[in-house]
């Protein structure tokens, strides 16, 4: 869908796909604190991330109702 707009001589377009995001932790436990999600879930943000928030995540992209993409990041700390 795209969304086009005029406005005193000043021309925009905003265009997003049916794409939804959603991230996990691939033990299934809960995010650490001060973990963020941005950019309408596409960005995970971990901020001084601890040692606790070592482990795989999990980046699924849903389109139409179907999972079009999954993405596995591994974050590994060191103390």
């Amino acid at each position: 869908m795209c969304i086009y707009n005029v406005c005193n001589n000043h021309h925009s377009a905003v265009c997003s796909l049916p794409l939804k995001y959603s991230w996990s932790r691939a033990d299934g436990q809960p995010f650490v604190k001060g973990t963020q999600l941005s950019d309408n879930n596409r960005v995970l943000t971990i901020a001084n991330a601890p040692l606790e928030a070592d482990g795989d995540y999990i980046c699924k992209v849903v389109r139409q109702g179907t999972v079009s993409k999954t993405a596995t990041i591994s974050l590994l700390l060191e103390s």
